[in-house]
């Protein structure tokens, strides 16, 4: 009897890192593609939907590639799928290890040790990151640390505009202390940069164009800097800045700088794995950059009361404002281990004050605003409004408990992270409702809460809250597998 050959082993798939870009010699068993809805302004509808592949070819017979930042994406895939890979090293020269300043003085603001090391050490151990922020003065003050924290390593700023390089350097220039910057806009002949910086000594900050520095190729080439800001988010869509960043060195760190809207824009998410991968931060106006906000979801079953007559959305509201059976499941919950930690806070926040009325006269260990300035203590406990919420001070180390149900709740981590001293901990916990009739003209009741259980789970996905305890980088190329990864021919469209 004739035994079956077992199949042989597939060859390993390399990947070729070079630069900014990651060769692949053997066709991937899937692609990384975005999605294109192309609409049709006069008839108000979608013309087209189909998806645009993020693995490039120079040529028909080149062979593909993709960025550098979506490597750690496509290995994560490649294990998954049990797929052998090979990826080959490629040197990294990064100098981004020099001791951080001791302090960042500038004319009103004073960036202390504790809060600018945080800042510059989430820039050296991520190559690509995304730094989200509310002021665009705080990119410059980052940029001024930076220079400082990481000297003597070479840096560059890319802008749209002659205008908004100016404005730039003005602005870097009061946080930067004595290290120089230079505008590079014109184009500038040999002579005249041995003449301006003799012995090659030069500007340590580099500010300019994509086109502009690539004209200024001998002393502003991409791979001449150590550290790249990508300090315009207007610069994302245009092919100048691939053109520019695609030669900077395998060390290079490059840092991506939006607002939050675009951060949170599930329309930019490609780009913008595309060119800072999964390390995402938020930079407070006090120099910190903290990570994505933490989560949690906890589940309240109650019994709504026979007498409620529930068949519109105000006496919806008005059921959940006052009922006691919820507010009784709330104060259960939050009686679990886990909530009554003594390094922990506890505040409670509704959307009336007639809940938080409601639930003190409930639970008499917790006082709200008007009782207290501060949080005073270990396992403090408060409950008060949004507004309140918004002019509590001493929050280190707090879980926020939104009990208000409705469609939407609020970003509590990114109000309250200005007021957070370096090292903190805040954690938000959602409060899911799962009522609980017997009366079936209520259904609607259990079934209009559950629609807004679902709704505010979409709501702090886009805004980037990941779970509590979760490896942050981790959850963040899941979303992105969900989002860019088909099973479909590297480099085809798919409509």
């Amino acid at each position: 009897m004739s035994s079956v050959p077992n199949p042989p082993e597939p060859e390993p798939i390399t990947l070729e890192p070079f630069g900014q870009l990651v060769g692949v010699a053997e066709p991937l068993p899937f692609d990384i593609s975005r999605r294109q809805i192309q609409w049709n302004s006069s008839a108000r509808r979608i013309r087209r939907d189909s998806r645009q592949s993020m693995i490039y070819r120079d040529a028909p017979d080149s062979e593909p590639h993709f960025r550098l930042p979506l490597l750690p994406l496509v290995e994560l895939e490649l294990n998954r799928r049990s797929v052998p890979f090979n990826t080959l090293p490629q040197p990294a020269t990064s100098r981004l290890n020099v001791t951080p300043a001791q302090a960042v003085l500038t004319n009103d603001i004073a960036w202390p040790l504790g809060i600018a090391s945080t800042s510059v050490e989430f820039i050296r151990t991520n190559q690509h990151s995304l730094v989200e922020h509310s002021r665009h003065w705080a990119i410059c003050a980052l940029i001024g640390a930076s220079s400082l924290a990481f000297r003597p390593a070479r840096i560059a700023v890319l802008t749209v505009t002659h205008d908004s390089c100016w404005q730039l350097k003005r602005r870097v220039d009061r946080f930067s202390g004595p290290v120089q910057s230079f505008v590079a806009f014109d184009e500038l002949s040999e002579n005249e940069i041995d003449r301006r910086w003799p012995r090659q000594n030069w500007p340590q900050i580099v500010i300019g164009t994509p086109d502009s520095l690539a004209r200024n190729n001998r002393f502003a080439g991409s791979w001449q800097f150590d550290l790249i800001f990508i300090a315009d988010e207007r610069l994302l869509p245009r092919e100048s800045l691939l053109d520019y960043l695609v030669s900077a060195s395998p060390g290079t760190h490059i840092v991506t700088c939006v607002s939050q809207r675009i951060a949170t824009d599930p329309r930019w998410q490609p780009e913008l794995y595309e060119y800072s991968g999964f390390a995402r931060g938020i930079l407070t106006r006090g120099g910190q950059i903290w990570g994505q906000p933490r989560l949690e979801f906890v589940n309240v079953n109650w019994q709504v009361s026979g007498n409620l007559q529930l068949t519109e959305e105000i006496p919806f509201v008005d059921a959940l404002d006052s009922e006691n059976r919820r507010l009784r499941a709330v104060s259960a919950v939050l009686r679990q281990r886990r909530f009554n930690s003594d390094d922990n806070k506890v505040v409670v926040v509704f959307a009336r004050q007639r809940s938080v009325e409601a639930f003190r006269r409930l639970n008499k260990t917790y006082v709200g605003l008007q009782d207290a300035t501060q949080i005073h203590g270990p396992n403090a406990r408060m409950a008060m409004t949004i507004d309140e919420l918004s002019r509590v001070r001493g929050l280190n180390n707090t879980i926020v408990v939104w009990a208000g149900s409705r469609v939407s709740s609020g970003d509590f981590y990114r109000m309250l992270l200005p007021r957070l001293s370096a090292g903190a901990t805040l954690t938000v916990v959602d409060v899911q409702d799962f009522p609980h009739t017997r009366n079936e003209a209520q259904v609607s009741f259990t079934q209009t809460v559950a629609d807004w259980n679902r709704s505010r789970r979409r709501e702090y996905e886009q805004l980037g809250y990941i779970p509590a305890g979760g490896d942050a980088i981790q959850h963040t190329m899941d979303r992105a597998s969900r989002l860019l990864i088909r099973n479909a021919q590297p480099g085809s469209q798919n409509v």
